[in-house]
């Protein structure tokens, strides 16, 4: 019965799709990933994922919000002598990490079809990490304390809207955990208008 409502409503979510440019009165809905350098990891190399929403409170001023998720697969190689024989042994470091964020923002530059957007964020941000180092012999799983709580982003943009769909590149940076991570995302994404969440 769920099922069938949702599909009832997908004509009318088509109607408020629109080819428009950034202005006064449209939401903008975006989904987008890259990769993220992550801070004090076995390795700094991972990825994000991030579902963002605007609401164009003026042609240049914004309202925003996010979900973000980032995810670090890290591990390390050291080499251990073990009653004799030196192997080696692998140490794994990983890391999920969320944010869900509001602020605003504000279209720095706009050329029709294209535009540029700064925009800071505040909310609640929360992850778990996990690590094995090496003791007794063997790789141990030791507990790392990651502080959940105040998080936030800053987000520099370009957008580029060629037809009803809104591609664009974001540098991001993201606090969260008492940690200072950075990111370069692609995303696409499109507006609505007439709709009130």
């Amino acid at each position: 019965m769920q099922n069938k409502k949702i599909i009832g409503l997908l004509p009318v979510f088509l109607l408020f799709w629109t080819q428009t440019y950034a202005q006064k009165g449209y939401y903008q809905l975006s989904v987008g990933g890259g990769y993220e350098h992550f801070t004090q990891m076995y390795k700094s190399a991972g990825w994000n994922l991030n579902i963002d929403g605007k609401y164009h409170i003026t042609d240049y001023w914004y309202a925003a919000a996010t979900l973000h998720c980032g995810v670090n697969n890290g591990a390390k190689t050291e080499y251990h002598e073990v009653y004799g024989i030196t192997e080696k042994y692998r140490l794994d470091n990983t890391l999920r990490e969320y944010l869900l964020g509001i602020g605003s923002g504000f279209n720095i530059l706009r050329d029709g079809n294209r535009w540029a957007y700064l925009h800071a964020l505040i909310g609640y941000g929360w992850g778990e990490e996990l690590k094995s180092e090496w003791g007794n012999n063997v790789p141990e799983n030791v507990p790392v304390s990651f502080r959940n709580g105040l998080g936030g982003a800053i987000s520099l943009g370009y957008d580029y809207q060629p037809n009803s769909w809104i591609f664009g590149a974001a540098l991001n940076t993201y606090y969260i955990g008492d940690r200072i991570n950075v990111s370069l995302n692609l995303k696409v994404g499109f507006f609505l208008s007439g709709i009130i969440f």
